[in-house]
């Protein structure tokens, strides 16, 4: 590695929280190590891993000057990346995840669109690979027809788009410009468990109307049959659904664009209400069926819910059903509902079908 001497500034940095990734880590470093960019610096962020991810990470960086490790407790994913954040020493900043991985080309690209546009920020498609008994399905997810966002009037016009992919749902896929996320000193919720990456996004497209959009699926977002299903009841989910509810349209208040969008977050929220009730009704949890039909009908009585039912104006089947479904204000018809739904959604995967299908970061 004759060429790291050469370095005298990185171009990129790139984070990685790491929390017990040991079986995708080397792959994940492997794909950064790679990249036809060269000039850039490697921050893996180990937040107390227990597992052998910690000497994975310390073997990389012995062979690799470009790599910096940091080791401190487990704190979470968001004290995690705003760890990455403070050490970072270049102009622009890449987030990847480690049981995700990159195409070689991904920093190279990205770099010189931002550079040709000097926008703050610009965002490339994605590949998601589900793996299921072995086999695997890939879909990408990309926005055919977008190649900017150059004024207001763009970014209103695109915003559910982007919003409907996901693509404000994860800061992975994403070229930043440091300097322009510490002047406004932006940085993860470390209080949030789940919704924090949007809330990062928000918060840096709250200050700029401009996006650059590469249209390759050049990060690689992998998911397994265990991960994809849910495996623990998270009690505070319910309150971030809500939280995360209103700090959205409070933003698309702020941007003008309420009346143009609302309908989008409030199908948004009522499809994170049933993945709820999935978790109270079809896990061992611990909780007694008195339980499950309070926790529920608390969610179908909340001023968050009774505001999306009669905000949504969106024409899809989908929401058609939910808002069906959740007016009923039934314990009996939404468990009943809730239960075909998961069967459903696990008939689909089983069977590879993702047409038109969305994708939620995790």
């Amino acid at each position: 590695m004759e060429r790291l001497g050469e370095i005298s500034m990185s171009l990129v940095s790139i984070i990685v929280p790491i929390y017990n990734a040991e079986k995708t880590l080397s792959r994940c470093i492997e794909s950064l190590i790679k990249q036809t960019l060269w000039d850039m610096e490697i921050i893996l962020v180990d937040d107390g891993s227990t597992d052998g991810s910690a000497d994975i990470c310390n073997l990389y960086s012995q062979n690799d000057s470009r790599i910096i490790v940091i080791h401190k407790k487990n704190e979470g994913v968001s004290k995690t990346r705003n760890a990455g954040l403070k050490k970072v020493t270049s102009d622009y900043v890449l987030f990847v995840d480690s049981d995700d991985y990159i195409e070689h080309s991904m920093c190279e690209v990205l770099y010189k669109e931002i550079i040709n546009t000097k926008y703050e920020v610009v965002m490339c498609g994605f590949e998601r690979r589900f793996i299921f008994n072995g086999k695997v399905k890939r879909s990408e997810i990309i926005l055919p027809g977008i190649q900017s966002v150059g004024n207001m009037r763009e970014f209103e016009d695109n915003w559910c788009n982007l919003y409907k992919k996901s693509f404000f749902n994860a800061p992975w896929g994403k070229l930043y410009k440091v300097d322009y996320i510490k002047k406004n000193n932006i940085s993860f919720e470390e209080e949030l468990d789940c919704g924090e990456d949007l809330l990062f996004n928000l918060e840096v497209f709250g200050y700029i109307n401009k996006i650059a959009v590469v249209n390759e699926p050049l990060y690689i977002y992998e998911c397994t049959e265990k991960e994809s299903l849910t495996t623990k009841l998270d009690l505070k989910k319910e309150h971030n659904d809500k939280y995360l509810y209103n700090t959205t349209l409070n933003y698309l208040d702020k941007m003008n664009m309420l009346k143009a969008c609302e309908g989008e977050v409030a199908r948004i929220y009522m499809r994170s209400c049933f993945r709820t009730f999935e978790q109270i009704l079809l896990l061992e949890n611990g909780l007694d069926s008195n339980e499950k039909k309070m926790h529920i009908k608390n969610i179908l009585s909340c001023k968050e819910t009774k505001k999306a039912l009669y905000s949504n104006q969106t024409k899809s089947l989908e929401s058609y059903i939910y808002l069906l479904i959740l007016r009923t204000n039934s314990y009996s018809i939404v468990s009943h509902f809730t239960k075909i739904r998961f069967k459903y959604k696990m008939f689909l995967r089983k069977g590879f079908n993702f047409e038109n299908q969305e994708v939620s970061a995790r």
